[in-house]
């Protein structure tokens, strides 16, 4: 069994290859420097060399507020270089497993997300994750995508990595308070994801869309809060930082844009599908910065 992974230098990608790495599995890491996925040609020509069993795609574009200013290449990454590994994999008769956002959604709702739910981008990162879905819907034969959300890990570039970089400098920082979704250790997707890759080479699955995402739904001053008690409990700071909640209009007209106001996701159905543990986020976070 080979394994052949996009946007490998990611938290998730990173998170992923951990897990292979542990169940002796041979597999391919592709960064961006390594294969462009923009390009169909180079795309095919390395997936009929390798010939891999599955493939992995990481990849993505999701800085959301550049993105409403660069939107050809949000596009170019999350819905036409994701239509060039859904064309391939399906001549090749390879099954993908593609990430997508939570921010296909709108925000509206009073309830958790599940996949059947109606999708409507605020913007142009969600947009080109939604084109990105119905790339792989329309081109590949199997597939499966799972939209999750927030991911952190003890990887850089993440929400937990800037809240640890802010309060080594402030004593006091102002945080979202009216924006919810669902924290989700990028560590318990890449067991989520590693386990189900037996299952998906054999093809005995229905392609479809899925969640997964840890459990319960907070704001980001939620999520910061909790951050801050942790790294205050294990010693990583000295005192307690001051986190203040602020609406998102007060953060930024284009934050409160752009972003859904609430877009927690419903993992049931992927979790019961799978048996798919999924622990609280609170406890997710807490594994994580222990490791730090």
């Amino acid at each position: 069994m080979s394994i052949f992974i996009t946007g490998a230098n990611g938290q998730l990608g990173r998170s992923v290859i951990v897990e292979l790495k542990k169940k002796n599995y041979k597999y391919f890491a592709f960064s961006k420097s390594k294969l462009d996925i923009t390009n169909f040609f180079e795309v095919n020509s390395r997936l009929k060399k390798k010939k891999p069993d599955i493939v992995l795609n990481f990849a993505s574009y999701n800085d959301v507020d550049k993105a409403e200013k660069e939107p050809k290449l949000a596009f170019l990454i999350n819905a036409e270089a994701v239509k060039n590994l859904a064309v391939c994999c399906s001549l090749l008769e390879i099954p993908l497993i593609h990430i997508s956002t939570d921010y296909v959604f709108y925000g509206k709702l009073n309830k958790h997300y599940n996949y059947l739910d109606p999708v409507r981008p605020k913007s142009v990162y969600g947009l080109s994750k939604l084109k990105g879905e119905m790339a792989i819907k329309k081109f590949c034969k199997y597939f499966l995508i799972i939209r999750t959300s927030r991911l952190f890990s003890k990887y850089k570039n993440n929400f937990l990595h800037t809240i640890v970089s802010l309060v080594k400098k402030k004593n006091l920082i102002k945080i979202v308070n009216d924006q919810y979704s669902c924290p989700t250790s990028a560590e318990t997707l890449a067991k989520a994801i590693v386990k189900i890759i037996p299952i998906i080479i054999k093809k005995k699955f229905k392609s479809k869309i899925y969640h997964y995402a840890n459990k319960n739904s907070c704001s980001w001053y939620d999520f910061a809060t909790q951050i801050v008690n942790l790294l205050f409990k294990f010693k990583f700071i000295a005192k307690k930082i001051i986190v203040k909640p602020i609406p998102a209009k007060k953060y930024s007209i284009s934050f409160k844009k752009l972003r859904p106001k609430f877009s927690g996701l419903d993992s049931t159905i992927f979790c019961k599908k799978f048996k798919i543990n999924n622990p609280n986020w609170k406890n997710s976070l807490k594994n994580v910065i222990k490791s730090l």
